[in-house]
């Protein structure tokens, strides 16, 4: 695991700094062919004195040149290390030359508008999110398509490039920290939203991006690195990358597709055994995300490899399917064994610069005594499945209790909610499709 992050880490800085990988690179062959060069002269002579003066100065001179060249690039790439140095903190508020606007003063694009989005606080937490009751049923009733499209994603990497010095600071940073806390920290290819889910439209265009892309996008862009020791001393401000605009003097966050983030796809789904056992988990401490939380049965983003042909709505549904299968220890089963999962609802996580997140439930073919949690994902399950539910009565009261709790998690918060919009909706179909009593 180790490896797999220094690999994963090393790798991304040197994509990101492709004409100093280059100059390296370039040094090295150099390098190589003096090396080559002076053995060959030696071997040749038989004597060191018989040694061009000119090939052993190229030499000295190669490898005094490309060891710079790797220092300064290590250094690079040691730099914030936030051993005691630097830390971060969260900002609750973007300022601008027209005023300070909070998180609650947000309001979603005029797109999103006339798709009914409206803002929504999530529980005691200073989180709120945008979310549709009308695009959650349009998200139930149609089939999405999937289009693969590589526009937007020049569009996130350029921008991370144009900032790549300072953005390589708080990459740098969470990276050792993430080591030193035995927290996991991998670039995976994910499947990242490029345009925007529209009443009017039954496909949406989406790109292969990484975890690091969103990363240094979506997460830090209400971040600010810090010296520990100064606050006021700012390395990075992660506001400059916030996807927002302002209109006849309201505060807009940026539809999707206006945005220049990477948008990875969250995916979270709440699994009801055949034994009607509903699976929550508290999330392992090691997460990047909603560590030490309650979290939802299936819980992470959509990988790329999740991709079903042309179909978005697969492609979701085998996305939450895949966190269900790691996290609940499944890996014997297949998707199709596993369960059936719908999409119930989607939401955008405004903290996260708009990180669109879809939520859904699972009615599985397997019964409580075959889920065990896996320890790399989750700590263990949570108390809330010693409550059988039989009824629909029964769910509604089981969901309220759990979406009390001080300790509930963003995307469980809002699955619970959606869920909820659901059964007043359309209380017949989820009878229906979980096996509940009348």
């Amino acid at each position: 695991m180790r490896f797999r992050m220094y690999r994963d880490y090393f790798w991304y800085i040197a994509m990101l700094k492709k004409k100093e990988t280059f100059i390296i690179l370039v040094d090295f062959g150099i390098f190589i062919a003096t090396v080559y060069a002076f053995v060959e002269q030696i071997t040749r002579e038989f004597s060191r004195a018989g040694i061009s003066f000119s090939i052993g100065i190229l030499l000295v001179l190669s490898t005094i040149k490309f060891g710079w060249d790797c220092y300064k690039m290590y250094s690079d790439y040691s730099a914030f290390n936030g051993l005691g140095k630097f830390t971060t903190e969260l900002v609750d508020r973007i300022v601008t030359e027209d005023g300070s606007f909070g998180l609650a003063d947000m309001l979603p694009s005029k797109i999103e508008e006339r798709n009914g989005f409206q803002i929504h606080s999530v529980g005691t937490h200073k989180e709120y999110v945008f979310f549709s009751d009308e695009i959650d049923n349009h998200l139930r009733t149609t089939e999405i398509s999937l289009i693969q499209d590589t526009r937007k994603y020049t569009r996130v990497r350029n921008r991370i490039k144009e900032h790549g010095d300072a953005l390589l600071a708080l990459l740098t940073y969470n990276f050792y920290q993430s080591k030193s806390q035995n927290r996991y920290f991998f670039n995976e290819q994910k499947l990242c939203l490029s345009t925007d889910i529209q009443l009017n439209s039954t496909e949406v265009l989406c790109h292969r991006g990484s975890y690091y892309d969103t990363y240094l996008t979506n997460i830090i862009s209400l971040q600010k690195l810090v010296k520990a020791s100064d606050k006021e001393w700012v390395i990075f401000d992660g506001r400059k990358q916030y996807p927002y605009g302002l209109s006849e003097e309201k505060f807009r966050l940026c539809d999707i597709k206006a945005s220049n983030v990477n948008n990875e796809i969250g995916v979270s789904t709440m699994a009801f055994t055949t034994d009607r056992h509903l699976i929550l988990w508290n999330q392992n401490a090691l997460a990047q995300s909603s560590g030490d939380m309650l979290v939802p049965s299936g819980s992470g983003s959509a990988d790329w490899q999740d991709i079903q042909g042309g179909s978005f709505t697969k492609s979701i549904q085998t996305g939450m399917n895949r966190e269900l299968k790691e996290e609940a220890s499944l890996n014997k089963f297949s998707g199709e064994q596993i369960g059936e999962t719908r999409i119930i609802g989607f939401f955008r996580w405004i903290r996260k610069a708009g990180k669109p997140e879809f939520v859904g439930i699972t009615k599985m073919k397997v019964d409580w005594l075959d889920i065990n949690p896996e320890a790399k994902e989750v700590s263990s399950i949570s108390h809330t499945n010693n409550m059988i539910i039989d009824n629909l009565s029964q769910l509604s009261e089981t969901l309220a209790s759990i979406k009390s709790d001080q300790n509930i998690s963003v995307p469980l918060y809002m699955n619970i909610d959606a869920l909820e919009r659901y059964i007043a909706r359309e209380p017949a179909e989820v009878i229906a499709f979980l096996g509940l009593d009348s």
